[in-house]
């Protein structure tokens, strides 16, 4: 079985994102699947293998730009040439990573839907409508614009998609049961929708060396991976708690690309902008906390298996999020994330502080969350099950 994994989106320098897909790739083969990753990318000119399996492919210069909607041709236009480069291969099954909806990618979706799976990364309708919200508008055009984009190739095609094109396809694979029988629904019980969790990368991810150096100061580090703004990650709202308990000594190291950088000029934040792995895992030794998603109440999301709390395990770093998950409830990692209210109150940071006594006083706690993710979150675990998904459907 000959398995082709799409993606819009690759670099010479992998994301976050494009790691998930090597690691995938990788486990496929392992479970008897001849697996092979296409990342569509503009910083390459030809065809370049990367690593075992995984091919960084050229997309030719856009050079076309429209006054309105800019965005969706520029998109359309790219996914026309991820079809050209179909149509010259055989494959048993296509497994692509959904970006952006346009009229080409309908037209692949459909041209191969009894072999493709589709993997949707996030309730992008809704990501979509915060991210407008939060917005900044240089005048009352550009916001009706703007409001209009939305509608018409956010809210318009990604129903299309949904309720037209999941329904046709092998199958959808979701990150969370929660998830999944949402978009159940959406598709109007149509689709074949499967579960099918992130997992942790116990192969290239250090643990920590926790290192406390003053007891007095409670150290939280937030990894900002996106270069958008997502307020449902919950920054905000941690902000405005930590602001408001002077009395207690907390710290916020906050990584990668920050927006609106004067709304951030408090003595208790550290921006420390993207770091190289080396000084990202020094100061992951010197944290008592990661922070993950903190407002996903805003996404309509109560459950998540996202990568960053995937990640935090394999360090050994306890942290807190406001998100339960499905594959850790009820076992013993369920003792190394703190659970806040998935609402816009004031998080409770004497509880938090509390939490971070606790993970002090347990000299062995980056050790257990270690082996928890090598035997529970790894992803030999997780490609495993998806891989009896593609093989049984």
């Amino acid at each position: 079985m000959k398995l082709i994994y799409i993606h819009l989106g690759g670099g010479i320098k992998p994301s976050s994102v494009q790691n998930k897909i090597c690691n995938q790739v990788q486990e496929l083969n392992k479970n008897g699947i001849e697996a092979i990753a296409w990342l569509f990318s503009n910083e390459v000119e030809t065809d370049i293998i990367i690593s075992d399996n995984i091919i960084l492919k050229p997309l030719e210069k856009y050079t076309k730009h429209y006054r309105f909607f800019d965005k969706y041709f520029k998109n359309n236009f790219y996914y026309g040439q991820v079809l050209e480069n179909l149509e010259i291969e055989n494959f048993d099954v296509l497994f692509v990573r959904i970006g952006k909806p346009c009229a080409n990618l309908f037209k692949l979706l459909k041209k191969h839907s009894s072999k493709t799976y589709v993997y949707i990364p996030s309730n992008t309708i809704s990501e979509n409508f915060q991210e407008m919200k939060s917005n900044h508008f240089v005048s009352s055009f550009s916001k009706l614009f703007s409001w209009i984009e939305y509608f018409v190739f956010s809210y318009i095609l990604y129903n299309w998609l949904y309720i037209r094109i999941l329904p046709i396809l092998r199958g959808t694979i979701l990150f969370t049961p929660e998830f999944a029988e949402m978009i159940r629904r959406k598709t109007l019980g149509r689709a074949k929708t499967f579960y099918n969790r992130d997992g942790a990368d116990c192969t290239n991810v250090p643990i920590r060396t926790p290192k406390v150096s003053d007891q007095s100061v409670y150290k939280l580090i937030f990894l900002k991976g996106s270069s958008m703004q997502q307020p449902w990650s919950g920054l905000n709202r941690l902000l405005e708690s930590i602001k408001q308990r002077p009395d207690l000594n907390f710290q916020l190291y906050v990584t990668g690309k920050v927006f609106d950088v004067d709304n951030y000029q408090h003595p208790f934040i550290k921006l420390t902008g993207r770091l190289n792995d080396d000084d990202l895992n020094e100061l992951i030794n010197e944290v008592d906390l990661g922070v993950s998603n903190l407002a996903n109440y805003m996404i309509h999301f109560s459950e998540t298996t996202n990568l960053k709390s995937r990640d935090y395990f394999a360090r050994g770093l306890p942290f807190i999020q406001s998100n339960t998950m499905p594959d850790v409830e009820g076992t013993i990692g369920e003792n190394y994330y703190l659970n806040i209210k998935n609402d816009s109150s004031l998080i409770n940071m004497d509880e938090v502080k509390d939490f971070i006594d606790k993970m002090r006083s347990d000299n062995m706690h980056h050790i257990t969350m270690r082996k928890f993710a090598e035997n529970h979150l790894n992803w030999t675990k997780t490609v495993m099950e998806l891989s009896m998904i593609i093989k049984s459907n």
